[in-house]
């Protein structure tokens, strides 16, 4: 989002006679502005809006420039958001700010709105780094960075759609659960948390392409591990039952990948996915044709 010019923004805000932003108002207010003019410090600037906001709370301008700074501490400062909660005090500064502005000013409140949408959108930004880096067993942390950014964005004037936001935030974390089956094959239980997520996925929009492949790339991953845990020991029983389910899953793997084939861009991907579990299921036919398509498609690959 493009940096907003406070210089501009205040400038407009104590031009509009009509409204409460008229100079004498919040005297302080004008002063902390007038001196960040002049040498853009947010942290100086910050330190003394502190003190001023003390004295002038009950103007939206104040609170709205309280707000402000903040947000433009953040954005130098990053690091230091844990400690002082930038973010999060710039919002409740912006709330307040709302509710003092009683007289609707659309300035006021399309200012807000996209320092709102900067801040919510870091929040989101936070939520997907987690859910790329949470560590084993730890993925409570990556949905609470989720729920936090939710609650500030229903709060927003404008909320970003959460479908699409709360979709990539879920493949992230398939991809994260996917990485660590991929440490250790051993673990099927990281595969299983794959597919709950793409289902869930699905189930908001069925037409997901990555949603649907990958699906039918764990189902078959999960089948083929099933497959090597045979061994020379196993009883016949053991052995009828292992290839059963592995014969199952192959199936289950089946749908997602032709829908994929039928529906989405084709891909390298695609082809390995649909050829290997139609081998799986015993369909050679339809795997040499796939193949054979398939170099065709990607002589190089």
């Amino acid at each position: 989002m493009a940096r907003q010019s406070i210089i501009s923004t205040f400038t407009l805000l104590l031009t509009m006679v009509q409204c409460f932003t008229i100079w004498g108002q919040h005297p302080l207010t004008d002063q902390v502005v007038a001196q960040y003019e002049i040498d853009t410090n947010p942290m100086k600037a910050l330190e003394q809006m502190h003190k001023v906001i003390l004295l002038e709370k009950q103007e939206a301008y104040a609170q709205f420039t309280l707000g402000y700074l903040l947000k433009e501490c953040f954005k130098i400062q990053p690091q230091s958001d844990t400690k002082e909660h930038y973010r999060e005090n710039a919002l409740l500064a912006f709330e307040e700010s709302l509710r003092l502005n009683t007289s609707n000013d659309p300035s006021l409140i399309d200012n807000i709105d996209k320092a709102q949408k900067f801040i919510v959108s870091t929040l989101y930004n936070d939520a997907l780094l987690k859910a790329k880096q949470f560590q084993m067993g730890n993925e409570i942390s990556a949905d609470a960075a989720y729920d936090y950014f939710e609650s500030w964005n229903k709060k927003s004037i404008t909320p970003q759609s959460s479908r699409a936001l709360r979709i990539e935030f879920d493949k992230k974390k398939a991809e994260r659960f996917y990485e660590f089956w991929e440490t250790d094959a051993q673990q099927i239980q990281w595969l299983n948390q794959c597919v709950l997520l793409y289902e869930k996925i699905l189930k908001e929009d069925p037409t997901d392409c990555e949603a649907m492949n990958n699906t039918a790339i764990i189902y078959y991953n999960i089948g083929v591990f099933k497959i090597k845990q045979i061994d020379a020991n196993v009883e016949f029983e053991a052995l009828m039952k292992i290839q059963e389910d592995a014969l199952a899953l192959f199936h289950q793997a089946l749908p997602y990948a032709q829908a994929t084939f039928a529906d989405c861009p084709k891909s390298a991907t695609q082809y390995k996915a649909l050829m290997f579990i139609y081998r799986a299921i015993g369909n050679d036919e339809r795997f040499l044709q796939l193949q054979q398509e398939y170099k065709n498609q990607y002589p190089e690959d």
